[in-house]
């Protein structure tokens, strides 16, 4: 990171401070994506949630028939992190895999 783009990103690690309560568990969505990979990154090196306190959670839309891969890999990657792992896929009743929300 540059300087000023490091200091920014310190600000903002201090301000985002005030959103958590101390001592309570923090679930951060987590697609697998390079963003929520790198919130999950930045959560535990900001030293704003402690490893033990954080779950990543994911809910697979089956909307592909590789979704179910992707959810665990999400999986092994928190695994990875040391972190919690809580995930959902949605059953559909009639639908099956491809089907758009009714």
């Amino acid at each position: 990171m540059t300087g000023a783009r490091d200091a920014g990103v310190r600000r903002l690690i201090r301000e985002a401070g005030a959103w958590f309560v101390p001592g309570a568990r923090v679930i951060a969505a987590f697609s697998g994506g390079a963003d929520s990979t790198a919130l999950l990154h930045l959560l535990l090196s900001s030293g704003l949630v402690p490893r033990e306190r954080l779950t990543a959670a994911h809910f697979d839309h089956a909307l592909r028939p590789e979704s179910a891969q992707e959810a665990e890999i999400t999986r092994r990657r928190a695994e990875a992190l040391g972190i919690a792992w809580v995930g959902q896929r949605w059953e559909r009743s009639g639908g099956g895999e491809g089907s758009e929300a009714g």
